[in-house]
């Protein structure tokens, strides 16, 4: 198993900070005989490359640059340095502050109509948004980018953004997704004539392929990479390519092809002096040849490759080689030594927020533990790797569950339409035998006297057709029977997916203390219940596009009060219309209601005092009206939404739906909502 490589990102980002020393003494020459607005654009370059390297001159660069083109009305010259101070803020660990200088630089460009310092601005904005990890918020200013680059035919700068977004996508583990903005970026760039640009976004492809352990489609994609640009002067870009070449041969056991690769770049790395590189490669060489049993070399190049790491302070790469480390001289029968190495990896990651790192380190110091006899540290270590590990496979179920309900939507639409077609079919088939029909009946009019014979042969022919008619009818209502029982069995899995990941989560949660965990748990049971709901309703009823609201909001709140269990003194009222609303709309609703009372159980009534929750669900005739309320103590003082789990989701609820959202705390907390659904009856 493979587990231990440099990231490709890491080495491929650090490794572009060895070009900045040559670029800036160059640029400061030209400094010296400028002046005017040639001035206040290399300041800003200036500006702009010091932020590989150090902050505060590319704050003072900035700055400068931002006096001068103020002096000289240059507006240009302005904007850009507010971008390279947006940079430097969001470099020196200011987020906030860098967020608002970016967003008044958005401003003022649109206002100006300067159309490449708003697309500069969108991509630095989606970069701090994305390190805030408001990934909605990233993924929004990359596509304002990507559309304004579009729209202005500035196809090369969308690029950035359209690989950007495509990292997002990669953080959500939505790697379709992912695959998809990399190879648009690519193709993009191949239209560019961008050979090497083009090349790393495939080298990402295979970096995605990668971390899907799909390693032969690795293999290919950072094979194609390779081959673009193995014989031009784009030296990093090459290594970027050949390392996930190397990683996905290494994964398929080919050990003498990925070990020549990676020595062939440590031999490339040495002649250049590449102080990032060289220990990259080493640590990715000790790593195959641990894969090899070839410990003893491991151990050496390893040993070398933290030496190097540690003199660059490069955190991540430290802790994985202490992980390395580890593995290696478990491997040597020196589990002591080994699980010394551990133990400085577990604490660098702790203290450093390395999360992600985690699973390798429990992974590895279990099975080092074990080697030296050390059963019971075994045990606890291996129980820390599982729950970590359930924690990722839990997050992978709810991204199936939402796989699962868009593939459900679409095969239900797909049939809907299809059964229309044939309905459609059958009926342009019977005006046709009508037409022709008519035309014989004329004939005959005409031909009474003589024609007996062929109105006889023409009763026989009519009662053919009538008997096709009859055979097709019935072919067809079976199909429609088949396709009904078809979708009912969806709705039936659906719902029986949906209840074993609550059952789990039960069993989950029985093992847990009180507390806020034990609380996440529960009110995920509640939000799998309302969907459940849903599909156990459209399986058990004829109507199996659209759901009785005010059916499904008595189960719905009945089962929130049996399981909240808040005694007589708190009454429910509910009082809805009989509404028909289809699945797209009735969730979005079931989850906004699950919410809004859960909250209302759990903190209105804190003194168990009487009071009522009600509900009710109207038709506006131009739309719908949704309203919870209860007579509770009311929302607390200085209460932010924005901070609330459930209040966060009923806002994207409400989006989702067009609505909106009206709160009133005159008497309680009444929640309105008011939304347009045309399918709703």
């Amino acid at each position: 198993m493979r587990f231990l490589k440099i990231p490709l990102f890491l080495f491929f980002v650090i490794c572009q900070i060895s070009t900045v020393r040559a670029q800036l003494d160059s640029l400061k020459q030209e400094l010296n005989t400028a002046a005017g607005e040639t001035r206040i654009d290399i300041l800003n370059k200036i500006a702009f490359t010091f932020g590989y390297s150090n902050v505060d001159s590319a704050r003072k660069y900035a700055v400068l640059a931002q006096q001068e083109a103020g002096h000289l009305n240059y507006e240009e010259g302005l904007l850009d340095s507010w971008l390279n101070l947006g940079y430097a803020y969001f470099d020196e660990g200011q987020t906030d502050t860098a967020i608002v200088i970016i967003k008044k630089l958005i401003g003022t460009a649109q206002q100006q109509k300067y159309i490449d310092p708003e697309m500069e601005a969108y991509l630095a904005l989606g970069i701090m948004f994305d390190d805030k990890k408001k990934l909605d918020s990233a993924a929004w200013a990359y596509r304002q980018m990507i559309v304004l680059g579009k729209t202005h035919d500035k196809i090369q700068k969308t690029t950035a953004a359209i690989g950007n977004l495509g990292n997002l996508y990669r953080q959500q583990g939505l790697y379709d997704l992912a695959i998809a903005q990399y190879v648009e970026a690519a193709e993009l760039n191949l239209e560019q004539g961008y050979d090497h640009k083009q090349a790393n976004y495939l080298s990402n492809v295979g970096a995605v392929y990668l971390e899907t352990e799909d390693y032969e489609k690795a293999c290919e994609y950072s094979g194609k990479a390779y081959e673009l640009i193995k014989d031009t002067d784009y030296t990093r870009a090459k290594w970027y390519a050949r390392t996930g070449l190397c990683l996905a041969l290494s994964n398929l056991g080919r050990f003498e092809e990925a070990e020549a690769g990676f020595s062939e770049i440590l031999e490339e790395a040495k002649a250049l002096n590449d102080v990032y590189q060289i220990p990259t490669s080493l640590h990715n060489l000790a790593d195959t040849y641990n894969d090899s049993e070839r410990y003893d070399e491991a151990l050496v190049f390893c040993l070398e490759a933290l030496e190097r790491f540690e003199a660059l302070e490069s955190k991540g790469a430290i802790v994985q080689t202490h992980t390395l480390l580890c593995l290696i001289y478990g491997n040597l029968n020196q589990e002591k030594k080994g699980l010394a190495h551990c133990d400085i990896a577990l604490e660098m990651a702790q203290a450093n927020n390395l999360s992600s790192t985690l699973l390798d380190i429990y992974k590895i110091q279990s099975e080092v533990e074990a080697l030296a006899n050390q059963f019971e540290p075994a045990y606890h270590t291996r129980l820390l790797y599982e729950n970590i590990k359930d924690e990722q496979l839990g997050k992978q179920k709810e991204k199936n569950i939402a796989a699962l309900n868009t593939k459900f939507e679409t095969r239900e639409k797909e049939l809907e339409i299809k059964v229309q077609q044939e309905k459609l079919e059958a009926q342009d088939q019977r005006i046709s035998q009508q037409r022709t029909i008519q035309l014989l009946s004329l004939i005959v009019l005409i031909f009474v006297g003589g024609m007996a014979f062929l109105i006889w042969r023409n009763a026989k022919k009519q009662r053919q057709i009538n008997k096709q008619l009859y055979e097709q009818k019935e072919v067809i209502e079976k199909t429609s029977k088949e396709r009904e029982t078809l979708l009912k069995e969806i709705h039936h899995r659906v719902k029986n997916n949906l209840q074993v990941i609550s059952s789990l989560l039960s069993m989950q949660s029985r093992q847990m203390e009180e507390g806020e965990a034990k609380s996440a748990v529960r009110e995920g049971q509640s939000r799998i219940k309302s969907m459940s709901l849903i599909h156990q309703k459209l399986y058990n009823q004829d109507e199996l596009s659209r759901i009785n609201m005010k059916e499904y909001i008595d189960e719905l709140s009945g089962f929130l009060f049996n399981s909240f269990k808040p005694g007589d003194k708190i009454k429910q009222i509910v009082e809805s219309e009989d509404i028909l609303l289809d699945v797209d709309t009735a969730v979005p609703i079931g989850l906004i209601i699950n919410e809004l009372i859960s909250n209302a159980l759990k903190y209105a009534f804190l003194h168990a005092e009487e009071g009522q929750i009600s509900i009710s669900l109207k038709n506006l005739g131009n739309g719908c009206q949704l309203q919870v309320a209860d007579t509770g103590h009311g929302l607390p003082e200085g209460f932010d939404q924005k901070q609330s789990m459930g209040m966060r989701l009923v806002h994207i609820l409400v989006d989702q739906l067009n609505g909106e959202l009206q709160i009133d705390q005159s008497k309680g907390t009444l929640f309105t909502i008011f939304f347009d659904d045309k399918r709703a009856a």
